[in-house]
């Protein structure tokens, strides 16, 4: 069976066709706020094979900024992406990755498109639940809720209040599942 190395990463693509044009997503975006860089750098530790192959894009409420050219750059991001990873917490709900770039919605159209779209819950945030409006490829008028994606631990024992064996024991596993939904063909070594 293949090991993920960085080499093995770079070179999977979504192939097509000759002649064909299509969007090749093969990159994993991670949405977060800054108040959550604790958690985030222990599940950078689990994804090192992503981060050292250059297929991690991570997006803050910074790096967002606000403004049509920021987001332009998110939504290409996201469009790149074979999957997307939300850390959910009251940062990230309160931050302009939600309110001005609508997440939520965006990732909606993402799904619509061939992406995955997982959760993981950093802290307790009832924004999870809040619903968005959006329009599908066909033009039907739909409503998405974070609580709507695939989750990576379960949302009622959210990360930061796990002792430190269970943290890390959680981030293990769910860096092993980002690994696996990214790349679904490699078997991920962690």
């Amino acid at each position: 069976m293949p090991q993920v190395t960085p080499s093995s990463l770079t070179a999977i693509d979504d192939r097509v066709p000759s002649g064909a044009v299509a969007l090749t997503r093969n990159g994993v975006v991670l949405c977060y706020s800054l108040r959550d860089r604790d958690i985030l750098g222990d599940l950078q530790i689990q994804l090192k094979p992503l981060q050292r192959a250059w297929l991690l894009d991570f997006w803050d409420g910074e790096r967002a900024g606000s403004g049509a050219r920021a987001r332009e750059a998110f939504t290409e991001a996201l469009q790149r992406a074979r999957l997307t990873v939300v850390l959910t917490s009251p940062g990230l709900a309160n931050s302009p990755l939600m309110g001005e770039h609508r997440l939520p919605t965006l990732l909606a159209r993402q799904v619509d498109g061939g992406s995955r779209v997982m959760c993981l819950h950093v802290r307790p945030t009832s924004a999870v639940f809040r619903e968005y409006p959006f329009r599908d490829h066909r033009g039907t008028r739909k409503m998405v809720s974070l609580s709507g994606f695939e989750d990576l631990n379960d949302p009622r024992v959210p990360i930061a209040g796990l002792d430190h064996v269970h943290r890390h024991a959680t981030l293990a596993a769910a860096g092993a599942m980002i690994l696996q939904a990214s790349h679904p063909d490699l078997v991920a070594v962690v």
